[in-house]
């Protein structure tokens, strides 16, 4: 039996139209930069980790979650405000080895706050309340 002979689809296409062809491929594809980033190692083995479930490369899953974090981000906050708020309290709070935020005095309420509403620094919520 004998193999089928392989048959070049653009065989029938003239050389320009070849070359328009594929600047039209190009011209609709995405660009993409690429980025150095320094990322925590804990983080990396936990990004590591979630990207294996998922079952994608670790950088596509990256940059999944980047897209869908900025995304949020984006719907939730209010055009003028933007630049102001999440961004600036991110770099503000401080951040354990893991990366994970950690609650610093300026991300508590404040004192005023808490009497406010009630409560004192000393009182906690029971349940029922």
């Amino acid at each position: 039996m004998a193999t089928p002979r392989w048959q070049d689809p653009f065989d029938d296409m003239s050389d320009e139209e070849f070359d328009a062809h594929v600047d039209t491929l190009f011209a609709n594809r995405p660009r993409a930069v690429g980025v150095s980033l320094r990322v925590n190692p804990d983080l990396l083995e936990r990004i590591k980790r979630q990207a294996a479930r998922a079952d994608v490369p670790y950088q596509t899953f990256m940059k999944s979650v980047l897209e869908t974090a900025v995304t949020r981000l984006e719907l939730h906050t209010p055009a003028t405000t933007r630049g102001t708020g999440l961004t600036a309290k991110l770099k503000a709070e401080p951040t354990d080895r893991s990366g994970r935020r950690r609650a610093s005095a300026e991300s508590l309420p404040s004192r005023s706050k808490r009497a406010r509403h009630g409560r004192t620094s000393t009182e906690t919520r029971r349940p029922g309340d």
